[in-house]
């Protein structure tokens, strides 16, 4: 089925994780804040696999860097009521380099979180697509 045809959003979800325990643990832990923040219903808000209509970066402007990106995305077009579908895609264990995510990142993410937060629910007077 061609899922792009029906909704603005497809997003894979990484099936049989292939990373590490601290890398799945750290990803979890991000997941679950996402979603208590944004009400985002996504497993794998980081997962590569992403199509996207045209439309939808002209309703929304992206501000972040780096892996916040895919969150911000994601965010502003659930409060831009846009339709996201998830689909299982294969995963594969990493052969070179390491991830460069760590404990000492949680800070920054905190921090970045909040900043998206405050832009989508508490600037007053301003678009919600930021």
């Amino acid at each position: 089925m061609r899922y792009i045809d029906d909704y603005d959003i497809v997003i894979g979800f990484r099936k049989n994780r292939q990373d590490t325990l601290k890398r799945k643990f750290l990803s979890w832990g991000y997941n679950v804040l996402v979603s208590l923040l944004f009400g985002l219903d996504v497993t794998d808000i980081d997962c590569a696999f992403k199509l996207f209509k045209k439309d939808v970066f002209q309703k929304i402007n992206i501000k972040s860097k780096h892996y916040f990106v895919n969150t911000e995305i994601l965010a502003k077009a659930k409060a831009n009521k846009m339709s996201i579908k998830e689909v299982g895609v294969s995963h594969f264990p990493r052969y070179e380099g390491e991830s460069k995510v760590g404990f000492s990142d949680i800070p920054r993410t905190v921090r970045e979180l909040m900043r998206i937060y405050k832009i989508l629910y508490l600037d007053k007077g301003k678009k919600k697509s930021g």
